[in-house]
């Protein structure tokens, strides 16, 4: 188990090495983003509620399968960039007009413009996961924010909190539907 909460813990580096090699800035910063939200969180958390508490757990439960499922969009982007980059559609488009500009259409046409469609659409997918941990992110935030709000004595601030972990706890449940798509 020890091995396992290394590996985690080692994630993030790993990431953002693969990610400065291929030059995946965008992934970068949410990467920083993302560890910076969920540190906030925590830290409004403790503030709030003792660690040994029910509550505490609950919380910062769900914001780490949250911050993992940030690094499992960024890890599943990374894969898709590596599996497409070496797709290069100026040439291909060069080639394309070329071919049809001597022969005006073949089946070499059709297969080289269905590899620009499959790197296409893999680029689509990344936009995709990045957005989805743009939204994670902002819950995150909301989340936080709400935590950072309670206060002790006034059941109505408390609620809002846990309104807004209902929120969280869904976003954590729909990161698990998403993984392998």
């Amino acid at each position: 188990n020890q091995a396992m909460l290394e590996k985690l813990r080692a994630r993030p580096e790993h990431l953002r090495k693969e990610m400065s090699e291929i030059g995946f800035d965008r992934g970068i910063h949410q990467l920083n983003m993302a560890k910076e939200k969920f540190d906030e969180f925590v830290d409004a958390l403790s503030r709030k509620f003792d660690p040994a508490e029910l509550t505490y757990a609950r919380y910062s439960g769900v914001s780490e399968t949250v911050y993992l499922s940030i690094l499992d969009n960024l890890d599943l982007a990374i894969s898709k960039l590596r599996s497409v980059r070496s797709i290069d559609p100026d040439y291909l488009v060069s080639l394309i007009n070329d071919l049809k500009y001597k022969h005006g259409g073949s089946d070499e046409v059709r297969t080289l413009e269905a590899r620009i469609s499959l790197r296409n659409a893999a680029l689509e997918d990344v936009k995709s996961l990045l957005s989805r941990n743009e939204f994670a992110m902002t819950q995150l935030d909301e989340t936080a924010l709400k935590v950072a709000g309670i206060q002790t004595s006034k059941a109505a601030s408390v609620k809002d909190a846990d309104l807004a972990m209902k929120e969280l706890e869904l976003l954590a449940a729909r990161a698990a539907d998403y993984e392998g798509k």
